[in-house]
């Protein structure tokens, strides 16, 4: 919640309207797919040092 509220003033300092759902929904999405990526990053170089279960 806290990444939204960031990802929100962040959007709104670049001039981008968050009155249109739509702006809302497209960066909580990027949110989402940045977690993603993060994880699968993490999971790669868990099982790259042999610590994957």
């Amino acid at each position: 919640m806290q990444l939204l509220v960031a990802a929100s003033a962040a959007a709104h300092d670049a001039g981008i309207p968050l009155d249109d759902p739509m702006n809302l929904f497209i960066i909580a999405s990027s949110l989402v797919t940045a977690l993603a990526f993060v994880g699968i990053a993490g999971a790669f170089v868990m099982t790259a040092l042999g610590r994957a279960d």
